[in-house]
């Protein structure tokens, strides 16, 4: 019996010995594997890093680029509104537009020479007479001098003078040409 009681403590002795040798290796793999993890976390941080640096990067040339898009696009916007801004034209002559009054109606016309006026031959035909004021409210008189019925177009004569309008060669007009006066 008691050689059994020695086999059975040499048996849980030996089982000792082979489980606190499994815990050592299996600590020895856990500590590894502990390492393992540990270069892992440390290469996926620094991947996290390189990429949210490279994505700042990347996003501070978009946000460059936008900034650069809106500024081009808001000058094309003024210089659009600029190019149908009509103010600058209507200032370059409107002192050569005067208003008509006959007895029968009015309109307006505009001055081709010093004392020549333009305007419709409908607004001036059968009147008795013809009334012109012009950009500085000065009234004068005016004399039919020739008309175009077909056209309807009739040309007009006072005595003082003003300002007039000069034309240019429509033949030098292209297609989206900008109009200057």
């Amino acid at each position: 019996m008691k050689k059994r009681v020695n086999v059975l403590y040499a048996l849980v002795f030996t089982l000792i010995i082979i489980q606190t040798l499994t815990f050592i290796s299996m600590g020895s793999q856990f500590s590894s594997i502990a390492e393992k993890q540990k270069e892992i976390e440390t290469e996926f941080f620094s991947k996290i890093n390189e990429l949210e640096s490279e994505t700042q990067f990347k996003t501070n040339e978009i946000i460059e680029i936008i900034s650069q898009q809106k500024s081009d696009i808001r000058e094309e916007i003024e210089l659009l509104k600029s190019e149908n801004d009509f103010s600058k034209v209507i200032q370059n002559v409107i002192k050569n537009v005067v208003s008509i009054r006959t007895d029968t109606s009015s309109a307006s016309g505009f001055f081709v020479s010093p004392s020549y006026i333009v305007t419709n031959f409908h607004v001036i035909e059968g009147s008795e007479f013809i009334e012109i004021k012009d950009y500085d409210g000065e009234i004068s008189q005016a004399t039919l001098i020739g008309k175009d019925e077909f056209t309807d177009m009739a040309l007009l004569k006072i005595d003082s003078s003003s300002e007039y309008l000069i034309f240019g060669n429509s033949d030098e007009i292209q297609i989206l040409n900008n109009l200057t006066f």
